[in-house]
């Protein structure tokens, strides 16, 4: 036999933006090795796509489940919607390098992000973090960044200070060490303690290391309200101009649902294309959802997290600091990310509790929490951080579909989920992580036709290829790897909802990742054919 699988008669939206075509696609060894019509019998296993589309496997350039790669039991929900690449490490959290004196601190502060799940930490590398995620076993790609708030933790815990010549070095050699060991660039999150206390400068020095392996850097920027967001992506796109970096902004929007806040996103995106025109390699992700999801405690002004998890929670439980924070939180709009101001309590939910067991405030509200305690919201907001150790996920929402589509729908955008997994029964997590992929191609392509077919395509696997460097993927073309996607693109659509978004989405055929058929009519197969990619070679 010829090929190991024959995907026959779809449709191939091959991920460049260009026309649709038919084809046969023959697979072997992992690799599309046909494409065009191909005779019968050269293959003992073939998949009807008639009527269907085939594309190449969703990038998810976003992604949050650095610590799900190991925890069993949980529901494949980004195979399961198309997914075959994620991009982990984002926001300056990923789960490497960690230093035997704030090994403790580093667990504690990534808690949050898979709730009631507890790992061992038994890692110091990127190089031993892959082998154990590698040997849980990998259903998809992993493309892994290095986090700029985990290697100043590494070096520094959570001061606040700016770092010594030594300890800048010290960052310089983790940075190198991880980009060696194969991360594909630098991420930030300059709204999160400890990168929050970082200046400009330190992230220059750290991109310019990036730079010179030809990695890129992501960023969380430093403020996307109204109010922060010119600051935020100037200093951005100065980072990436000093240090040569390309530059991936991370889940470009304007927070906020004042008037002030709405039609923003065109400067912002005015700016962006200006950076461009002046050589500046930038790109952004963003997601088709008007509210999102991160840590409870980013409520709480940065100042008061200094000391850490358990800093915060002793500063809540004093007095006078409880009432500095509550001060900072009722006045403060232009020093940090305020959202209780832009947002409102109204606006934000309880994702799910770190300790893992059903709680009747998941899904409800502060001002509804705080109503029902009959007390301020404030305080309920300090009490339930205090009671869960500040390991609370929040969903709240925070901008209108309108901008939401302008960001989306511009040339230079992709695709990213920004999902925090929740293991099964387990709070109500955001549903684009479950659902965000099939939204785009099912409500703004086929109902709305805010994009083209080709277009969303092209920003969710072409795109995001070639700015993560990709090699050999991301395209339906011989040679490639045979990451794919099988969908019907009159019923694809995404049914995850934020009071029941563990749903699946309904009209994807077939998950086809590195040759193996991983997902079969919304079915999981026990192939685990994923692997961690390197910019050497995506192959392993």
């Amino acid at each position: 036999m010829k090929f190991d699988l024959i995907i026959r008669n779809g449709q191939v939206v091959d991920g460049s933006g260009g026309a649709v075509f038919e084809a046969d696609i023959g697979i072997r060894n992992g690799r599309i090795e046909g494409l065009g019509t191909l005779p019968g019998g050269w293959s003992q296993n073939e998949l009807d796509a008639s009527g269907m589309t085939v594309s190449p496997g969703f990038i998810d350039c976003h992604s949050h489940a650095d610590l799900a790669l190991l925890a069993s039991n949980l529901e494949h929900e980004k195979l399961r919607m198309g997914v075959t690449t994620e991009v982990i490490g984002q926001c300056g959290y990923t789960a490497f390098p960690v230093s035997d004196r704030f090994r403790s601190l580093r667990a504690g502060s990534m808690a949050g992000f898979l709730p009631g799940i507890r790992t061992a930490w038994d890692w110091t590398t990127l190089a031993e973090y892959r082998a154990a995620c590698s040997a849980a076993g990998l259903t998809h790609n992993m493309v892994p960044l290095v986090g700029h708030g985990s290697v100043r933790m590494a070096v520094m815990g959570n001061s606040p200070d700016r770092p010594s010549a030594a300890e800048l070095d010290r960052m310089r050699q983790l940075v190198l060490q991880s980009m060696q060991f194969g991360a594909f660039g630098l991420s930030s999150g300059l709204i999160y303690p400890p990168a929050c206390y970082a200046d400009p400068g330190e992230i220059e020095t750290l991109c310019r290391v990036v730079a010179d392996c030809q990695g890129l850097y992501a960023t969380h920027t430093r403020g996307e309200t109204a109010s922060l967001i010119d600051a935020s992506v100037e200093e951005a796109l100065t980072t990436s101009s000093a240090s040569g970096v390309s530059l991936q902004i991370s889940h470009l929007k304007v927070i906020g649902l004042t008037p002030g806040s709405r039609g923003k996103v065109d400067q912002v995106l005015g700016r962006i294309e200006k950076a461009r025109r002046e050589g500046i390699r930038v790109h952004f992700d963003c997601y088709p959802y008007t509210e999102g999801s991160t840590l409870l405690s980013t409520l709480v002004p940065r100042w008061a997290h200094a000391q850490g998890v358990d800093g915060l929670v002793a500063n809540l439980k004093n007095p006078q600091t409880r009432a500095n924070i509550r001060r900072d939180i009722e006045t403060d709009t232009a020093t940090w990310e305020n959202w209780v101001q832009t947002c409102g309590f109204k606006a934000i939910k309880i994702g799910a509790l770190g300790r893992g067991r059903p709680d009747p405030i998941v899904g409800m509200d502060l001002a509804a929490i705080a109503e029902q305690r009959r007390q301020g919201p404030i305080e309920a907001l300090f009490d339930i951080l205090i009671a869960e150790h500040a390991d609370v996920i929040m969903v709240f929402s925070m901008m209108d579909e309108k901008d939401m589509l302008t960001a989306l729908a511009h040339p230079q955008g992709m695709v990213g989920t920004d999902a925090i997994p929740c293991p099964p029964g387990q709070g109500r997590p955001h549903p684009r992580g479950y659902g965000a992929f099939p939204r785009i191609l099912g409500r703004y392509v086929r109902d709305q036709r805010a994009l083209a077919l080709a277009e969303a395509v092209r920003k969710m696997t072409g795109l995001p290829a070639q700015k993560f460097g990709l090699k050999e993927r991301g395209l339906v073309r011989e040679g490639q790897f045979a990451d794919l996607v099988v969908f019907d693109p009159e019923r694809i659509v995404d049914q995850a909802t934020y009071e029941d978004p563990r749903r699946h989405p309904e009209g994807i055929k077939a998950v086809v990742v590195n040759g193996s058929i991983a997902v079969i009519d919304g079915c999981v197969t026990s192939l685990r054919s994923g692997r961690f990619l390197t910019p050497s070679s995506s192959a392993a």
